[in-house]
């Protein structure tokens, strides 16, 4: 499954070193300019996608220990601490998203640390109403989606299932495909809901 990820970071780290290839060959600044501007994109594309299979394995991982912790009875009855809300948890996940793409190279792995660790939270939640289950979509279409440089988390709210685009995986995307959907579904039911009474319905 992440075969194809890993190929695509690989193809993004040759790309990018070529491009700087040709930047030192070239004389005219404004040429040399292009092409290491060219390098920098290509690895600010590698680092999303890198991104995005970390923190897709991580989700995973977390999600298959919720699962077996909760057939485990707990050991104590003390009162649980207060936990965020999965709306606090991912305003929380979106200024770590953002320190990613904006930390350099050495100090990225902290910030997608911690965005794994927010995921972690998030997962384990169960959501209060349909806006916490689409900020969870969200996050994992981020999993399993590709975001350019500075491009927002909310952009992935316009994804669509079946569009190929840069942000589609070549991986599994009916996974990637079915969240959209549910999300788009959970889109109309909330404004359904929001609007009121509709004589079509």
């Amino acid at each position: 499954m992440l075969q194809n990820l890993s190929d695509k970071i690989r193809l993004c780290y040759e790309r990018a070193a070529e491009a700087k290839e040709r930047a030192d060959e070239m004389l005219a600044p404004e040429a040399k300019a292009d092409f290491l501007n060219m390098e920098r994109r290509w690895l600010l594309l590698a680092r999303s996608y890198q991104f995005g299979e970390r923190l897709g394995d991580f989700v995973r991982e977390n999600m298959r220990q919720a699962k077996l912790a909760r057939a485990i009875p707990p050991v104590s009855h003390r009162q649980a601490p207060i936990q965020k809300s999965i709306t606090a948890l991912y305003q929380d996940f979106e200024a770590a998203h953002s320190a990613v793409q904006e930390e350099p190279e050495a100090k990225a792995d902290l910030a997608i640390g911690k965005c794994r660790e927010i995921a972690a939270a998030i997962v384990k939640l169960p959501a209060e109403n349909i806006d916490e289950m689409i900020l969870k979509i969200r996050v994992a279409l981020r999993c399993g989606g590709a975001l350019l440089n500075g491009e927002p988390l909310t952009s992935i709210d316009r994804w669509k299932a079946g569009e190929p685009g840069y942000h589609r995986p070549d991986y599994e995307p009916e996974q990637f495909d079915c969240l959209c959907s549910l999300r788009d579904d959970l889109l109309r039911t909330t404004f359904r809901v929001r609007s009121g009474p509709n004589e079509d319905l």
